[in-house]
């Protein structure tokens, strides 16, 4: 819709009847703020939904590789502690 008839409509409704007129108009404009507005809304949660669930992408990647990470240490913890063990065995051994 361009301009000139919306501005044309505005002033059908004004001249039909000033209070009524006046009052649609006000109330065209308070229904085009708040789909403006719902709109905006909907937009910043969609936008943060995409930001969490980026993040959780990050984060599950990141706690894949402690994870990993945590599994080779407790790998190397227990030869070292089998090590140590076979170490005191032989201490014991040459004490006797």
């Amino acid at each position: 819709m361009n301009e000139q008839s919306i501005v044309d409509a505005g002033k059908n409704l004004m001249g039909a009847d000033p209070v009524l007129g006046s009052a649609i108009v006000l109330l065209m404009a308070a229904i085009v703020f708040l789909v403006v507005w719902v709109k905006s809304l909907i937009s910043e949660n969609s936008d943060a939904k995409e930001k969490h669930l980026e993040d959780v992408k990050k984060y599950a990647a990141d706690n894949e590789a402690t994870r990993s990470i945590v599994a080779a240490n407790t790998e190397q913890i227990k030869t070292n502690t089998e090590t140590m063990k076979s170490m005191i065995d032989v201490f014991r051994e040459r004490v006797r």
